[in-house]
């Protein structure tokens, strides 16, 4: 069966990316071709810092049209949630290392332009303008992901601020003069932080060195006595680590939009490859196990992309009333970063020892594929973070409107998601009905016993308050519930566009996924043992088919296009 249009943007390239947006796309593969596809993989291979790209970010002023808010530049661009998922996908799909320093410049801005501080926002705004790439302090190695208990420290000293202490995982941290660094403030209280924005070309700043052997540079570095006035403080008090905490709620829901663009790239090297070489007299694509393998990630991307728009949707349509997107994106980091190692695993036994070689860009994916699911501490904080929603996920009683879809609209971002704003109730969100979803979809039987399994766990696991310091459980339940969302969510997409064979089919991995949780659980499911039992054994009985010779045909075009981009061998 040929592939519809939309099939197409569901089974690779930037399908988030909505048709205003097309011109970044364009701009962003017009440079990696003239810069050359070998020389890229070159510098990766020899850890060279691309020095040319910061030349690219000024000339193109990409970072100031993607990541500055309209409200706040001068152009018909700006930084909206569709706009740079869109890019963030793109870019990933080119190069992890220039992915990093666009992603990290749009964390160091978002509390920017949370605050009330003009003169930093004209800074940043100026500098992004003239190429100038951001980094975000935040990470230490003695706090880990507690925040908290972060030991960077400022005083007041007269007219000046006076900052010491150090910062890890930072980066861009060797060449910006926008480190939105966040630090304790030693003259008040046990919740008294403070944002302000560092400069590595400063006296008092010094750099380390790279905490990683790449290309990429994420810094070490140190300040000692170092100094700022008040027009470099971003914000102060419990507001600052406010403002950071949902920095990291909205910016890193991008690992997940990195993740499907490294995906998309890993799969068309794979089927590139195998396709063009034969053994015993046929194409490697073309053996059953590679087959296989090649609809599995497929099908697995599919629902990462789905579940991606579905979030980007959510903060669009953010407000003070409604907050589910925490909870989604907290999923998405969790979830599609940690589907992407799998995909990138199942394609290694397809593309096999071409994995592996020089000049291979599946190496390239292969490697940082797995960074993605760790660079915001573990899974186990996000779900953690998601967890505590699930009484009201499960609540089918208590409802609220669904979510519409809204990729092809206003391309403003919502004022909200940079607003200042308080941490917290996500045990008061209220989430939409499943039944639309379920009488919608319910003739594919994937999705019927998929929500079969929600509404049954939903009246035993998740009827009462997950206790936080149970780590073993949240862990165990966690997942389970992290499914319940990835699935739903995905249905919501679904209901949206349409297609019976791929849902169907992206449905029955979402349930092999809940199986393979429920089997492993560590909790004490004395009370719900039959329960789980009983879903195991639906699960095992169904069938699902996939879509195998429409999903080989897509893989084919699709490569035919890139290969157009720069030269995929």
């Amino acid at each position: 069966m040929p592939s519809s249009s939309r099939t197409a943007d569901r089974l690779g390239g930037t399908g988030v990316l909505v048709r205003p947006d097309r011109t970044f796309a364009t701009e962003v593969s017009d440079w990696f071709l003239h810069i050359g596809r070998d020389k890229v993989l070159r510098q990766e291979i020899s850890r060279e810092f691309p020095a040319e790209y910061l030349y690219f970010l000024k000339s193109s002023k990409l970072l100031e049209r993607s990541l500055v808010p309209a409200w706040l530049g001068d152009g018909p661009d700006g930084w909206a949630p569709y706009r740079v998922a869109g890019l963030s996908e793109h870019l990933a799909f080119h190069s992890f290392t220039h992915w990093l320093m666009w992603h990290v410049s749009s964390l160091s801005a978002t509390p920017v332009w949370m605050s009330d501080n003009t003169a930093a926002q004209d800074t940043y705004r100026e500098q992004f303008r003239a190429g100038m790439v951001g980094a975000f302090g935040m990470s230490e190695r003695g706090a880990g992901a507690d925040w908290r208990t972060t030991a960077t420290s400022v005083k007041r000293l007269a007219d000046r601020y006076v900052a010491s202490g150090g910062k890890d995982y930072t980066g861009n941290g060797n060449v910006s003069s926008l480190i939105t660094t966040f630090a304790r403030n030693g003259d008040g209280g046990s919740r008294d932080y403070m944002l302000f924005r560092a400069d590595s070309h400063r006296h008092g700043f010094e750099l380390v060195g790279n905490s990683v052997p790449e290309q990429m540079y994420v810094s070490e570095f140190r300040l000692s006595d170092y100094e700022f006035g008040d027009d470099d403080v971003i914000s102060t008090g419990p507001q600052a680590f406010a403002d950071a905490v949902n920095t990291i709620n909205v910016g890193k829901f991008n690992l997940a939009t990195a993740a499907t663009g490294l995906v998309s790239r890993a799969l068309v090297e794979t089927f590139r490859h195998t396709s063009h070489r034969s053994i015993f007299g046929q194409p490697v694509s073309s053996f059953g196990q590679n087959r296989d393998g090649l609809c599995r990630a497929t099908l697995r991307l599919i629902g990462m992309k789905a579940f991606n728009a579905r979030c980007v949707d959510y903060m669009h349509t953010s407000g003070e009333e409604d907050n589910r997107y925490v909870v989604l994106n907290a999923v998405a980091k969790a979830k599609v970063t940690h589907d992407a190692t799998e995909v990138i695993h199942a394609l290694c036994d397809v593309i096999s020892a071409k994995a592996f070689e020089t000049d291979s860009a599946f190496r390239s994916a292969m490697k940082y594929a797995e960074y993605l699911p760790r660079l915001e501490g573990t899974r186990y904080v996000n779900l953690m973070q998601a967890v505590r929603a699930a009484p009201n996920f499960f609540d089918f009683a208590n409802r609220t409107a669904h979510v519409p879809g809204t990729a092809d609209g206003s391309m403003e971002g919502p004022r909200y998601l940079l607003s200042r704003r308080r941490l917290g109730g996500l045990e008061r969100l209220v989430f939409s009905d499943h039944k639309p979803l379920k009488d919608a979809l319910g003739h594919l039987p994937s999705v019927a016993l998929f929500f079969d399994a929600v509404e049954r766990l939903g009246s035993t696991l998740f009827v009462e308050p997950i206790d936080q310091t149970d780590q073993r459980k949240v862990q165990a339940v966690g997942e389970i519930f992290a499914l319940a969302v990835y699935g739903t969510v995905i249905a919501e997409y679904a209901r949206l566009r349409p297609d019976d064979e791929v849902w169907e089919a992206v449905l029955g991995l979402v349930l092999e996924d809940l199986a393979t949780a429920l089997v492993r659980s560590r909790v004490d499911l004395a009370d719900h043992r039959e329960v789980a039992r009983s879903l195991l054994g639906s699960i095992q009985d169904n069938r699902t088919a996939w879509p195998a010779d429409r999903i080989i045909d897509h893989l084919r075009s699709a490569t035919e296009r890139v290969s157009g981009l720069w030269g995929v061998r």
